[in-house]
């Protein structure tokens, strides 16, 4: 009983029955009444108010589960202290426990219930008080849930006995990974976790997690939609390159016809120059349209590579030849830094030079006259790593993710001497990234613009995306 216990630790106690008779009582329990204990007779004892209403003032009241009242007197203060001090924990324990909202159950090692908290008796109304639920087994109240139709699983009711024992099973050995699970019966799903304390007690505790699941499915949803409508825009593109293209090729040769006079002469000077002026404008549209479809091509994961070891240095040196002029008329100076033992990189000619293609010529572009365009390159472990830095106009830290994004332009209009639409850099990342490479742009206001790239060097093509 609880009164054996509290005397083994020095405490002295009065039992009260329901009806206010005296049960039981410590040895010392009369002389801390103020009671001779020669004399002490426990059935008159109460029978004056005055002696309850000192009892209760002075001792700490326990309620007992039988319906008694134990009065532990505080003639041992220190032991007093200590368990006014476990009952406030407790009381606190108990509140955060309920305070959560989730559902928490622990068992014993023996499957035995030790408690649940206030969501977790809210779960499953069907089940005793927690004061009745104590001591109980685990397959008992399982047993219980499947009476009261609250066990999600069919097997339940198909085979009760059977689903019993491989429940009690799996609780004895279970896997304390968390898992999700969805009952149908409240269409809700939960995560439930299972911890096991160092006296091997099982912690269950369900969180329901059907908001975040809802929300889940709302963003799978979306970007199935996203992806959709970037394919459908990919194609789009791609169709309208491709019917445009033909005609327009028509347009740029019979204007290259009459510009060369080749069938005669035009009769007047100035349609030679309109000749001329449409056969640079359908060139132009061409090379965008071109850029377009290899843009929607990529998206799309449409475009292919011809991969073959490429010697880099003698490509920059070709692409900035054939730049020079364009940086001349600018009054931009071009440099280059190319090592000759520079080693071949693995890629496809043709796309590295339209990669080279675009971002010199931005370089130069946005390049003020009597500004410096420089190129270098040089390897870095299983990576050639070449970098175009320019000193004109630079880009706003802010800006440097959107000029990377198709059709996006941060730079005045009236800062650039050449047109564009903003397709270069998005299509030349996509390029790189396809060649297993990296871009990278450095860049502030006033202070130019660096761009690196990285591609494979070709006797070591990479495992892993490259450094940086």
């Amino acid at each position: 009983m609880p009164y054996q216990l509290l005397t083994a630790s020095g405490l002295e106690y009065v039992q009260v029955g329901a009806a206010g008779e005296i049960r039981q009582y410590s040895a010392h329990a009369p002389a801390l009444l103020g009671s001779d204990p020669a004399n002490f007779d426990p059935a008159t004892w109460l029978t004056d108010p005055n002696n309850l209403r000192d009892l209760q003032a002075g001792a700490m009241v326990l309620e007992l589960r039988d319906g008694t009242t134990l009065y532990v007197l505080q003639g041992a203060a220190r032991p007093h202290d200590e368990l006014e001090t476990l009952r406030r924990q407790s009381r606190t324990l108990r509140d955060t426990l309920d305070a959560v909202d989730a559902t928490i159950v622990v068992y014993d090692r023996e499957r035995r219930y030790l408690l649940g908290n206030r969501a977790y008796h809210a779960m499953f109304p069907h089940l005793p008080s927690e004061q009745d639920l104590t001591g109980q087994r685990y397959e008992d109240l399982l047993a219980r849930s499947i009476d009261a139709g609250s066990v999600a699983d069919p097997e339940a009711y198909r085979d009760p006995a059977g689903f019993i024992a491989r429940r009690t099973q799996e609780v004895m050995h279970e896997d304390t990974r968390p898992r999700e699970v969805y009952n149908r019966a409240s269409k809700r799903w939960f995560m439930i976790r299972v911890s096991r304390t160092p006296d091997g007690s099982r912690v269950a505790l369900r969180v329901d997690i059907t908001a975040q699941k809802q929300l889940q499915e709302e963003l799978a949803k979306a970007h199935l939609a996203a992806e959709a409508a970037s394919r459908a825009k990919s194609q789009f593109l791609a169709n309208v390159s491709h019917e445009v293209r033909t005609p327009l090729n028509a347009v740029i040769n019979f204007a290259q016809l009459i510009a060369e006079e080749l069938h005669g002469p035009a009769g007047n000077p100035t349609y030679v120059e309109y000749a001329e002026t449409i056969r640079d404008s359908g060139q132009y549209l061409s090379v965008l349209f071109n850029d377009l479809l290899d843009l929607a091509r990529a998206e799309a994961g449409q475009l292919t590579l011809a991969r073959q070891p490429i010697n880099l240095r003698a490509l920059i040196t070709s692409v900035s030849r054939m730049l020079l002029v364009e940086a001349k008329t600018g009054g931009v100076t071009m440099g280059a830094n190319l090592p000759p033992t520079l080693p071949a990189v693995l890629g496809d000619s043709t796309r590295l030079r339209q990669v080279l293609i675009n971002l010199i010529s931005n370089a130069i572009k946005f390049t003020e006259p009597g500004g410096t365009v420089n190129i270098a390159a040089t390897r870095v472990d299983r990576w050639v790593e070449t970098t175009i830095a320019d000193t004109g106009c630079g880009i706003a830290p802010g800006d440097l993710e959107r000029v990377l994004l198709p059709f996006e332009q941060v730079v005045d209009p009236s800062r650039r001497r050449n047109p564009g639409v903003g397709l270069g850099l998005p299509l030349t990342k996509h390029l790189i990234e396809l060649h297993g490479g990296s871009l990278a742009l450095d860049s502030a206001p006033h202070r130019g613009t660096t761009v690196t790239i990285r591609l494979p060097v070709a006797e070591a093509a990479p495992t892993a995306s490259p450094p940086g």
